[in-house]
């Protein structure tokens, strides 16, 4: 038991780095997972530096269930940071019920003191906090643009 802890505080580690490797994949082309639910159907992907999650209502067949992989044959569109974006619609309306975009880079700045935490051994400097405050707020004044 006392493995498992010691091997789990690394997941973070791993976490960022998995996130940074489909932040590269993501300027190539798209990655989605559809799963089904009674209600409709959910689609997670990851395109231009996004990670976004989207439900469906009803089930479309244009989004299989499983795995899927595109490359991109047309010209990036040069988002390398990605979007923020939140809507809810109608569902009598529009297709998508709801629509959440998680930019990639920042997923991974927000993971960053967990990750970095366990070779520090949670003995964060103030000038990494300073650091860390100013990144973030980087980003957020970035994000407030796009």
């Amino acid at each position: 038991m006392k493995t498992v802890f010691n091997s789990a505080k690394y997941l973070p580690a791993i976490s960022c780095c998995i996130l940074f490797v489909m932040w590269l994949v993501s300027q190539l082309g798209v990655v989605w997972v559809a799963y089904p639910f009674a209600q409709g159907s959910g689609i997670v992907d990851i395109q231009d530096g996004t990670l976004r999650y989207l439900f469906l209502r009803p089930p479309s067949p244009a989004f299989p269930v499983g795995v899927h992989a595109e490359v991109s044959r047309q010209f990036p569109s040069r988002c390398y940071v990605g979007r923020f974006r939140y809507a809810r619609s109608d569902y009598t309306l529009a297709r998508f019920r709801h629509t959440l975009w998680i930019p990639l880079p920042f997923a991974i700045t927000l993971l960053l003191p967990f990750a970095v935490g366990p070779f520090l051994r949670y003995r964060f400097l103030l000038w990494h906090w300073f650091a860390f405050t100013a990144v973030l707020a980087t980003e957020l004044a970035v994000y407030s643009r796009l």
